[in-house]
């Protein structure tokens, strides 16, 4: 069985191959109830105001919240005479703006099970996947591939209030014939996915995706298979995908590419794309390439929760045991049991757990397999080469988003709160971390004007922590209350 035959058997059972009880499935999470109807004026007292922007904190900073937006922040001295229809006292905890994953897929689960129950089981975890961003904080999100008819659905619940979660800005994807998108595009229909072998044929493409409702583009420089053996997959030439980004952007869309490897991040520079996605890993860069990445301007989005959920140890590879993998092997064997179980379905989690520990026993990549096996290789490179070029290019100063790939095996799109733990052990700073999830996620998702900080006029997407994130990112895996355009949405 290959990997596109592989990715069919997942689909068919998504679409419901699989019976049996749904009795243990969770109850879908229950918001408390409003504070103030949206017409109402909401004032939050005693904020210990975060400043994303300078890596600051204004304390004993007041909010008024009205129609979900933002009307103003004062100073105690300043807001005297302030109407409000509710008050809210945060006693001096710690008020941020919404958290924003820029890179996820709010319909592939992230759990991991083929038994009884598995459909059930699967359309509930993409509820919870949007239940739990909202819960961590995490109000807006970049789908970078969707399942059609899943993302649709969930959207739509989303925004009946059936269920709560975050907004959603959708890709369309495009890759070559036999690329490694175009093994996944039995998953997506045409408003989410197009075939392209020529420069008109995305140009064309491109017109199509903007007709259907596009946010963003998605292309693929994706060499190789991420299953064992490896083989090696066709990629999208320069001219291709600087034919596509410039018709993109005619039409107000950007470009994300998707890149692993420094031939694909070469032809992404040479082609102008906005945000390059995972991080090179065959290589580390040389200084001219650093320079010109940070002097070019694209948004790089490391996702290093990719690295921390799927490099294991092989036996002969000659990147296990360097770089950040021996922090990988130390943290995981505590926190991914736990990370499963805040995150899943109780009908998936014993298989997310079956198949973590498997992934951890390097006989796994020698032993014969029912289904193809990952290839640990690359995320090997990801946790050495790409932890390397992480830092290289944030000390440069290159522009960095931030987001954790969450949906594919063993990651959640809402455990944000880890990507940005997972950055800081790495050598970037809280507050450039903060700001990364925050005002550069805005403005790589063309939103800078509505979200990414708590300001005048902004959308009322806001977070509270305990502690100060700018001090201790650990806060971020507990928000105390989370607001989305001024509604209550988690905490008392």
């Amino acid at each position: 069985m290959n990997r596109r035959q592989f990715l069919q058997l997942s689909g068919v059972l998504a679409a419901g191959a699989a019976t049996g009880s749904c009795a243990r499935l969770t109850p879908r999470y229950t918001p408390p109830p409003g504070i103030t109807r949206p017409e109402e004026k909401l004032l939050l007292k005693n904020a210990s105001l975060v400043d994303v922007r300078r890596g600051t904190v204004e304390p004993g900073r007041l909010v008024l919240i009205q129609e979900g937006r933002i009307v103003e922040t004062f100073s105690p001295e300043s807001a005297q005479g302030v109407a409000a229809d509710r008050q809210v006292d945060l006693g001096h905890a710690f008020l941020c703006p919404g958290i924003i994953n820029a890179h996820c897929h709010m319909t592939i689960p992230g759990g991991i099970s083929f038994g009884p129950g598995f459909f059930f089981a699967f359309k509930r975890q993409l509820e919870r996947n949007a239940e739990e961003c909202v819960k961590h904080g995490v109000t807006t999100v970049r789908d970078m591939l969707a399942v059609s008819d899943f993302l649709v659905e969930l959207q739509e619940k989303i925004c009946r209030g059936e269920i709560v979660g975050p907004r959603i800005r959708s890709c369309c994807a495009m890759d070559v014939n036999g690329g490694y998108g175009d093994q996944m595009s039995f998953l997506a229909k045409k408003r989410f996915w197009r075939q392209v072998d020529s420069p008109e044929e995305g140009r064309e493409a491109v017109r199509a995706a903007v007709d259907s409702g596009a946010d963003f583009i998605k292309l693929f420089q994706q060499p190789r298979e991420l299953f064992l053996p490896g083989k090696p997959l066709p990629v999208m030439e320069t001219e291709l995908i600087r034919a596509i980004r410039e018709e993109a952007e005619r039409r107000g869309l950007y470009v994300a590419v998707h890149h692993t490897e420094k031939v694909g991040l070469l032809r992404c520079l040479d082609s102008g794309v906005r945000s390059l996605e995972h991080m090179t890993t065959d290589t580390v860069l040389t200084d001219e390439e650093i320079r010109r990445i940070a002097d070019g301007g694209p948004f790089l989005v490391p996702t290093a929760s990719v690295a921390f959920a799927l490099a294991y140890e092989r036996r002969g590879d000659p990147n296990w045991g360097k770089g950040f993998s021996p922090r990988i092997a130390e943290e995981r064997v505590r926190e991914m049991p736990r990370l499963i179980e805040e995150f899943c379905e109780p009908e998936l989690a014993p298989g997310s757990l079956r198949f973590f520990r498997e992934l951890s026993d390097p006989a796994s990549f020698e032993a014969r397999h029912l289904l193809p096996w990952p290839d640990p290789s690359v995320m090997n490179a990801a946790a050495n080469n790409g932890s390397i070029n992480t830092r290289l290019l944030q000390e440069a100063g290159a522009t960095f988003g931030c987001g954790n790939d969450g949906g594919v095996p063993l990651i959640f799109p809402g455990a944000m709160g880890v990507e940005m733990v997972l950055l800081q052990e790495q050598g970037i700073g809280p507050a450039e971390i903060l700001r990364m999830a925050t005002l550069n996620n805005a403005r790589l998702l063309h939103l800078e004007q509505e979200l990414g900080t708590v300001e005048k006029g902004k959308i009322a997407d806001l977070v509270v922590f305990a502690e100060n994130p700018l001090e201790d990112l650990y806060t971020t895996l507990t928000p105390r209350q989370v607001f989305q355009a001024g509604r209550l949405v988690f905490g008392a």
